[in-house]
């Protein structure tokens, strides 16, 4: 079943999850931090999909799991696309999968947010370890970059249009999760500059906006998760390999507009 809303404004959420750990522990990531509002500035660019601010949830370091399914409650029924983002610690379990930490001890996994969300499609960036023992977080990471909110309403108009357009083609009940590590893996953190994937992604969307040789049009998660997946790669030394399943070879998430 595919979104059909042509004459309609699209309704699209998104939702910021973010964990850096309580300091003054070992394992506080404050790089978390900068993710957060690296990810909610791309989204409210022209290339990030020209998303409003009363379209994106950042949620306080301190939510609980009470309050992540009030968040979906409200939002049954009116929303076409959901975004999630979850920066923060997390680790591998045999049983349940990936698992992502909340700063009060609470856990879940990809398939309790998939049955929150429902049918609505849905694209989960989880930039967090998969580690199957909890380590601490560390290593270098790649330079923030930064997209600001143009100011031509034509344009943005447009590059949401184009978004919409996307969107409008995916399957009810779709659940893509881009994830920062495979099994077993520990994710790159540092307080300056945040998360190694989440970055990577951004740095990738900069670099496609600025190449003459990419052509114009709306991205897929699927060709920006591959040219990030190779910087992680090699700026880890081979110890983070970042994994995207639930797309379909005919459907992706949209993820950069490129006008």
């Amino acid at each position: 079943m595919i979104i059909k809303r042509t004459n309609q404004k699209l309704r699209r959420r998104a939702l910021i999850i973010q964990n850096p750990g309580k300091p003054p522990r070992e394992v506080y990531a404050e790089g978390v931090l900068v993710d957060a509002q690296a990810v909610k500035s791309f989204l409210k660019s022209n290339a990030g999909g020209a998303w409003e601010d009363e379209e994106i949830e950042v949620l306080d370091i301190d939510t609980d799991i009470e309050e992540i399914q009030d968040y979906f409650a409200v939002q049954a029924g009116t929303q076409d696309y959901q975004f999630i983002l979850f920066a923060g610690h997390g680790y591998y379990s045999q049983e349940d999968g990936p698992m992502y930490c909340l700063w009060n001890g609470e856990e879940f996994n990809h398939h309790w947010l998939e049955d929150l969300v429902g049918e609505v499609p849905t694209l989960l960036i989880a930039d967090s370890c998969q580690v199957i023992i909890k380590l601490n977080e560390g290593g270098p990471i790649a330079s923030t970059r930064h997209f600001s909110s143009l100011s031509d309403s034509i344009r943005r108009r447009r590059c949401r249009e184009a978004f919409d357009k996307k969107l409008a083609e995916l399957p009810r009940g779709m659940f893509v999760t881009a994830a920062s590590t495979s099994i077993g893996e520990e994710a790159s953190d540092d307080p300056r500059r945040g998360g190694l994937y989440t970055q990577s992604l951004l740095s990738v969307c900069k670099e496609v906006l600025e190449d003459p040789n990419e052509e114009n049009g709306v991205y897929g998660i699927g060709y920006i998760h591959y040219l990030a997946s190779k910087k992680v790669e090699m700026a880890s030394d081979e110890k983070q390999h970042p994994e995207l399943y639930g797309c379909t070879r005919s459907h992706q998430p949209p993820f950069l507009v490129k006008l």
